[in-house]
C-alpha cells in the first residue's frame, strides 16, 4: 500500500510543480510577441489579444493601448479597448479617445469608457480606461496607422505611433490582420 501512495504522492507533486511554472496546454491557443490567440468555443470562434502598444505624445507623455476582440461575430461584434495613459496632469471623467488617419479622417471613437484606476508615478499621473468600438473600425484604424486624440475637460492631447509600434502594426499587419480583409 505505502508504494501506492508514494506514486500518487509523486504524480501529485509534479501535476503542482508543472502547473506552476505557467506551461500552458496545446489548447490554450496561439502567442507571440504581437498577440496571443484563445479559442472560445463555437460561437465566439477565437478571441485574439493584442499586446500592448505604445503612442508618444506631447512632451514626457504616453498612451499604451492593448486591444481584445473575438472574430464570432466579427461584423457586429466590438473590441475591448484598454488603455494606459501617463500624462502631466490628472484626467477628468469627461474624455473621448478617437483614433483618426493623419489627415483627420475619423476611425471610431470609444464608447462605454470606464475608468479603471488612477495613480501618481513619480511627477506624472498613470491612468487606466476601458472602453469600446466596432472590430472594424478598430482593426480598420490600426492597419491605418492611427493617431489617438484624447479629449478631456476641454484639453486636447494626441499620441501618435513610436517607430517600433509602427513596425509592430507593421507585423500585425501580415500576421493577423490580413485574415479579415474582407471583413473590412
Amino acid at each position: 500500500m505505502s508504494i501506492i501512495y508514494r506514486h500518487f504522492f509523486l504524480i501529485f507533486c509534479l501535476s503542482f510543480l508543472l502547473s506552476a511554472c505557467g506551461i500552458k496546454p496545446a489548447a490554450g491557443g496561439r502567442s507571440s510577441k504581437l498577440f496571443e490567440t484563445f479559442y472560445t468555443g463555437t460561437t465566439g470562434g477565437t478571441q485574439y489579444f493584442i499586446k500592448p502598444l505604445t503612442f508618444k505624445g506631447p512632451e514626457d507623455e504616453v498612451l499604451f493601448l492593448d486591444v481584445t476582440f473575438r472574430d464570432g461575430a466579427f461584423r457586429t461584434d466590438s473590441a475591448r479597448l484598454n488603455y494606459t495613459f501617463i500624462t502631466k496632469g490628472q484626467l477628468s471623467d469627461d474624455k473621448r479617445l478617437a483614433a483618426q488617419a493623419e489627415n483627420g479622417e475619423l476611425y471610431f471613437e470609444t464608447d462605454r469608457v470606464s475608468r479603471l484606476f488612477q495613480e501618481k508615478d513619480q511627477d506624472m499621473i498613470r491612468t487606466r480606461f476601458t472602453g469600446s468600438a466596432a472590430n472594424r473600425a478598430t482593426i480598420t484604424a490600426l492597419i491605418g496607422r492611427p493617431v489617438f486624440t484624447l479629449e478631456t475637460a476641454g484639453t486636447e492631447l494626441i499620441f501618435r505611433p513610436t517607430p517600433k509600434t509602427t513596425r509592430k502594426l507593421e507585423a500585425l499587419r501580415e500576421e493577423l490582420f490580413s485574415l479579415y480583409e474582407k471583413e473590412l
